[in-house]
């Protein structure tokens, strides 16, 4: 479990999230973003007109319109673990928002561009100056109750719905339960089934009741039964 079960792991925009709509097709009409806006620009600076050929990528009438639909349609997300609970709020390093390392090593990880990015938009997603340092983001993070941060951050990116992969360790000591997350969402959380534990769990009641399982399987650690 890293800090990625922090309430702030929705430092994502909304540009970046998985939402309802078709993500290829999503990707193309980002792409067409693009081509179109560089288009115009080039345009606009040799001033010319865009040619018959050209026509064909230009956009329809509703696209400005269409792209606030594909940035704010209420999403899903599809493999999310639980968020830690109030008391375990301070428990895990914040800057392991954005790297893996530990210990000293995570020290570094304030000169990444992730990190930088991460800044920028949790400034944003704060309210805070632009100039704001990582050290004024933390201090206000810790200003704010947890309920607030939570919900800031899943109404902040559209989210509709999660879908909760709790099956990792530590999850039971340090996380919330999967349906506290319905405080949060306009759609109940869901679990998911790891089926992994569910065929450990049936391979050990048969080496309990089976003998000759018992002798050709190697032993199992005794994992926690799905709910």
């Amino acid at each position: 479990m890293r800090c990625r079960l922090s309430a702030c792991i929705c430092y994502r925009r909304i540009q970046s999230k998985a939402t309802l709509t078709d993500v290829l097709g999503r990707g193309k009409v980002l792409l067409f973003t693009h081509r179109y806006q560089a288009m115009r620009t080039q345009a606009q600076s040799s001033e010319v007109k865009i040619d018959n050929s050209q026509a064909m990528t230009s956009p329809p009438k509703y696209f400005d319109s269409l792209i606030d639909v594909i940035r704010n349609y209420p999403a899903i997300d599809n493999h999310a673990h639980p968020l830690l609970t109030e008391e375990n709020r301070d428990r895990l390093d914040f800057e392991g928002l954005t790297s893996e390392a530990q210990g000293e090593a995570l020290e570094d990880a304030a000169y990444t561009l992730a990190h930088t990015t991460a800044r920028r938009d949790l400034v944003q997603l704060y309210d805070l100056p632009g100039h704001a340092s990582w050290e004024d983001v933390k201090e206000h993070r810790t200003e704010r109750t947890y309920y607030e941060l939570c919900r800031l951050c899943l109404r902040q990116a559209s989210i509709q719905c999660i879908l909760i992969d709790d099956g990792l360790g530590g999850v039971k000591e340090m996380a919330e339960d999967y349906q506290r997350h319905d405080r949060y969402t306009l759609s109940p959380t869901r679990r998911i089934v790891r089926v992994e534990v569910i065929a450990q769990v049936c391979a050990l009641y048969l080496s309990i009741s089976s003998p000759s399982f018992r002798t050709h399987a190697a032993p199992l650690p005794l994992p926690h039964p799905p709910q």
